[in-house]
């Protein structure tokens, strides 16, 4: 009696422990990093708080609660349509698991937006920005930091624009580093 029941509780452990074998964000992003179709930009956070002194207190707050920035796209290659759309299920069923929790979602001319979140909704530790345009591909970017506040984020992104943030210097710096 007592190896029936030391079977079965076995049994019910390694059922519960395979049950978990989805993939996450992380195991996605490192398992096609290093393939041809995929594009990984990396930001570190001083890439775009350089002029952080121009910035808003409640701003700097925000800038600085950011480490870094992954970021994983896939442009859709010629005659790779179904290669596309079988990464992008992957990523989307990913981006399912309870873990991750949708903060804004919005469609425009064929190109849809999801932002997603990990932590507690006032002290974020992960914000995920999948981009999708049929024709174009997707890029998925991962913002890590510590006690993000998304309305601080949203606004800190709205006033990169208003506050005479060279987001140009960014972009070159980016695209020395591809």
């Amino acid at each position: 009696m007592k190896k029936i029941v030391t079977f079965v509780l076995a049994s019910i452990v390694l059922l519960f422990s395979s049950c978990n074998s989805e993939e996450s964000l992380q195991e996605y992003y490192v398992k096609n990093q290093e393939r041809n179709d995929f594009i990984v930009i990396d930001v570190p956070s001083s890439m775009f708080i350089k002029q952080i002194d121009k910035l808003s207190a409640s701003n700097q707050k925000a800038a600085k609660s950011i480490k870094k920035v992954n970021i994983l796209a896939y442009p859709i290659a010629e005659g790779k349509q179904k290669e596309y759309t079988q990464e992008y299920e992957k990523l989307s069923t990913i981006l399912l698991g309870e873990k991750y929790h949708t903060l804004l979602q919005f469609n425009h001319d064929g190109k849809k937006v999801k932002i997603l979140y990990q932590g507690q909704r006032d002290a974020i530790e992960e914000l995920i920005v999948l981009g999708n345009d049929d024709t174009k591909g997707f890029a998925v970017a991962r913002i890590l930091g510590n006690n993000m506040n998304p309305n601080e984020i949203i606004t800190l992104l709205h006033s990169i624009k208003n506050e005479n943030i060279d987001v140009e210097n960014l972009f070159t710096e980016l695209q020395n580093k591809v």
